[in-house]
């Protein structure tokens, strides 16, 4: 039976100077102490209801704390529509002024602690990230399923997350580094982003975009469902022990949650960065 982490994540979108609706808003690097949420629309697979992977353009909520373009769409949430977003070429000055892009989701899945510091995580747990409310009910958007954990200070100053978060502290202590299992067909467990294909999207007249921010909201589940909830508050995290677990299937249970009563899909890669 695997142990479920909830990793709670801040909802707020980043600042954008102009507001008016089709204007374009280069956003830099988020140098705030606080991590930043962004609606993407982004190439990649999901999987559908008959287990298919279907190819498509991608809108879903993550973070990207480097470089996107965010075109404004609306004046409720989500405010915009970030595309382009673009890799980080060099480090920063200072370890303090960056933040690390927590969870990756870009060509992989990937997790680096997130202010959970000596965590032992095993095969097989579950990482749900999203906006926790009432101590209980989650918005989520990735759910990771553990593969394998390895040192962050081995990892290479050149890799792919490494550009996206260019944060020093992280190399220079012993954290854990989680990368997801990535979709496998036949594979029973696999991490995802819970999603709105552009495929899906009835336009009515509207701009497709638009139509996005209006039909799309973030899955929410009730993690009473699950079991028992240690040490969750309001900004920080929590988890449910196996031991406290009620149901057999958890991983299962968050899934049809997703799928059914949200009618989200299941988002299994997303285009590189």
């Amino acid at each position: 039976m695997p142990n479920i982490y909830i990793v709670n994540h801040p909802s707020q979108e980043p600042t954008y100077i102009n507001k008016h609706v089709s204007a374009v808003n280069p956003i830099d690097w988020n140098t705030s102490k606080h991590h930043k949420r962004k609606f993407i629309k982004r190439e990649g697979l999901y999987l559908d209801s008959n287990n298919h992977l279907i190819k498509d353009t991608l809108y879903f909520w993550g973070e990207y704390e480097p470089y996107s373009d965010a075109t404004i769409v609306n004046n409720t949430i989500p405010r915009a529509i970030h595309t382009n977003l673009k890799p980080v070429m060099k480090l920063l000055p200072t370890s303090n002024d960056v933040k690390n892009t927590d969870p990756y989701v870009y060509g992989c899945f990937r997790n680096i602690c997130c202010g959970r510091r000596k965590t032992n995580y095993n095969r097989g747990d579950i990482i749900l990230f999203g906006n926790v409310k009432n101590r209980r009910i989650i918005e989520i958007d990735t759910v990771i399923v553990v593969d394998k954990t390895i040192l962050v200070n081995i990892l290479s100053t050149t890799s792919q997350y490494y550009l996206a978060s260019a944060d020093l502290k992280f190399r220079i202590t012993n954290e854990d580094f989680i990368e997801g299992l990535m979709y496998i067909p036949g594979i029973e467990h696999f991490s995802y982003v819970p999603c709105l294909p552009a495929g899906k999207v009835s336009t009515n007249g509207l701009n497709k975009d638009s139509m996005a921010t209006i039909t799309y909201r973030k899955p929410t589940f009730d993690l009473s469902i699950l079991g028992n909830i240690d040490g969750i508050n309001g900004r920080g995290f929590g988890w449910i022990p196996s031991s406290k677990l009620k149901c057999t299937n958890p991983w299962l249970v968050i899934k049809d949650a997703v799928t059914k009563d949200q009618n989200a899909e299941l988002g299994v890669y997303v285009q590189p960065i």
